[in-house]
């Protein structure tokens, strides 16, 4: 009979107990604010014909995209203002940026009400706009476009996060070539054998084959990063956009869990469901499988349609040439072919732009090779064959 007792007591105090912490949890639940998207950055890009804004936050975040015309009246030009909700703004954020271009004056961000950030962009005047959420890390990009007015580009005005000016403008005619060395700084990329990057091989393809294009065909040529440096995926788009280049290339090596993988392979950016290219995406999206398909979705209206028959064209005229050109110099070379992917550096591009695979930085043999200047040489001749049989190529003229 104690011992019923005492284990009465005891469960009446186990029931308490628990009443108890419920009780005060759903207090604390009710009492705690939700919580909140940080927004911390913006930085900016702007040429006069289009501007790109990034917004860097905390968080994924829901938003709404508004805009107002011209109101002469009462001195007010046309805008374009974003609504983050549940956001605040971090007290150390920039809270305007003057640009005063032919496209973009400035960029205006504030706490609007207790759970709305507003972006707003004061523009002299503009033709289309998109904005877009890119996660890992999050940010939000608003693209403007303004009107082109022949070939001759506006000075750049860049954020401090954006690369050094470039110098210089591209006379009319001449065709303006972007180079993307994939990668760098923080993000090296692949790794292959005995700790080879492919951030270093990129680079130093890039640099030899701007060489070679700058002496043999006269082309302007960019390069997204000159050295050793981190340049986020949306800015590299942006510098071939603000430069009004003709053509964007971006170059990587490959990786595969298999170490007997090989091969090169040329993408342009179109939706695609083909599991092995949703995979490379997220590693060079530096994001998850999942969030590259998500974004299958939310980015089908940025696809740049109106020069899709271009950048396969452009994919197909190199693919062609690093295949049978290396082909004939080198053994076992493996023809992955021309696909479509959703890569995030390609988002947004309004020229024709491609993304390369060039050889498995990860396979024993391609990995070893690809350190080699002679090697390197050999792929260089390749792409510049393939930029010059493209540029050549009938019906291109007019998109120069």
């Amino acid at each position: 009979m104690r011992a019923l007792r005492i284990h009465s007591v005891l469960y009446g105090i186990f029931i308490l107990t628990f009443c108890i912490f419920y009780w005060s949890s759903s207090i604390g639940a009710k009492d705690s604010k939700p919580s909140r998207t940080l927004v911390t950055k913006i930085r900016h890009l702007s040429s006069g014909s289009y501007a790109r804004v990034v917004v860097d936050l905390s968080s994924g975040v829901h938003y709404e995209t508004h805009t107002l015309k011209k109101e002469p009246l009462k001195g007010l030009s046309p805008r374009i203002y974003v609504d983050l909700m549940g956001a605040r703004l971090s007290p150390h954020a920039t809270r305007q940026i003057l640009v005063r271009d032919r496209l973009l004056r400035r960029v205006r961000i504030g706490q609007f009400s207790s759970n709305v950030v507003r972006v707003v962009l004061d523009l002299e005047s503009f033709t289309d706009h998109k904005t877009f959420l890119l996660p890992d890390p999050h940010r939000l990009v608003v693209d403007v476009y303004g009107r082109r007015n022949g070939r001759k580009r506006a000075p750049i005005a860049r954020g401090k996060t954006i690369l050094p000016r470039v110098k210089g403008v591209s006379p009319a005619g001449i065709p303006k070539i972007v180079l993307d060395p994939g990668h760098g700084g923080r993000d090296p990329g692949a790794i292959g054998p005995r700790g080879i990057l492919e951030k270093d091989i990129v680079l130093s393809l890039a640099k030899k084959l701007a060489r070679k294009l700058r002496k043999e065909l006269a082309v302007k040529v960019i390069l997204t990063r000159q050295d050793d440096s981190y340049v986020p995926l949306e800015d590299r788009t942006a510098i071939a956009n603000a430069e009004n280049a003709d053509l964007f290339i971006s170059l990587h090596t490959n990786a595969s869990p298999n170490r007997r993988t090989r091969g090169v392979e040329s993408y342009y950016l179109d939706n695609t469901t083909d599991e092995a290219t949703i995979r490379l995406a997220a590693r060079e999206n530096g994001t998850s499988r999942k969030n590259v398909s998500d974004l299958q979705y939310i980015l089908s209206d940025l696809t740049q349609s109106f020069k899709l028959e271009d950048s396969i064209s452009l994919a197909h005229n190199l693919q062609s040439s690093l295949v049978s050109n290396m082909g004939r110099r080198y053994r076992n070379v493996k023809d992955l072919g021309v696909k479509k992917g959703l890569f995030y550096v390609l988002v947004g591009a309004r020229m024709p732009s491609v993304l390369l695979e060039v050889f498995f930085v990860t396979n024993r043999l391609e990995g070893r090779s690809l350190v080699q200047r002679s090697f390197q040489n050999a792929i260089v001749e390749a792409l510049y064959r393939g930029i010059k049989r493209y540029l050549k190529s009938p019906g291109l003229t007019k998109n120069l």
